[in-house]
């Protein structure tokens, strides 16, 4: 026994392969189901955990851009820094916002490592 299953996603239980009707395709077993779509929520989460791994990636380039500081290798105010310091803000800011109505696709694109550091 096997399956004709049409176009449309529709199946029936058939003995053989000779008793498909046009636009049918044969299949032994019965196919298995797609994944459930995740629900919002899960999307949510799924998001959030992405950025908070993004986040902790750029704490080791935070501590090279303060020693770089510190050293007088670069400045706080050095337009490579901010804008790190900027994609890191973007980054908790996804972690402190409720959830929204339409869930980004992706995260931020990363800044360019600060030169000097």
């Amino acid at each position: 026994m096997g399956y004709a299953i049409n176009q449309y996603n529709g199946m029936r239980a058939i003995d053989d392969a000779s008793a498909l009707l046009a636009g049918e395709t044969y299949c032994d077993e019965l196919p298995t189901p797609w994944p459930p779509v995740p629900t919002p929520q899960q999307q949510w989460l799924t998001y959030q955990s992405a950025a908070r791994q993004a986040l902790a990636a750029t704490d080791t380039t935070v501590v090279r851009v303060q020693e770089a500081i510190a050293l007088g290798a670069t400045t706080a105010t050095a337009a490579d820094v901010v804008a790190y310091m900027q994609y890191r803000k973007q980054l908790r800011g996804i972690l402190q916002q409720p959830q929204p109505t339409n869930i980004p696709a992706t995260l931020p694109a990363a800044a360019p490592y600060p030169a000097n550091t």
